[in-house]
């Protein structure tokens, strides 16, 4: 089991997660939704660090870069999805 837990939150539109001991890998992902109020745009961003803490994650490092890039162009869509 890969766990985590929410390690601050700035605002209502910004919080990170980190990496537990027990998960396969080590690191922190943040996720922040903001506006410009001089153009009206939205913003997401999403900025994420890690590096392998398990044997297997050592072993699957490349497949695991691949799936993070997924999850940031899924999690991308998503939020189109939901202001469209």
């Amino acid at each position: 089991m890969n766990v985590s837990r929410i390690v601050f939150v700035e605002n209502p539109c910004s919080f990170a997660y980190g990496t537990l001991d027990e998960h396969a890998e080590s690191g922190e992902e943040k996720f922040t939704v903001s506006w410009d109020e001089a153009d009206a745009s939205v913003w997401y961003d999403v900025l994420a660090f890690s590096k392998p803490n398990h044997i297997l994650a050592r072993i699957g490092y490349p497949l695991s870069r691949i799936l993070q890039k997924q999850f940031a162009r899924d999690s991308m869509a998503a939020m189109i999805r939901l202001t469209e």
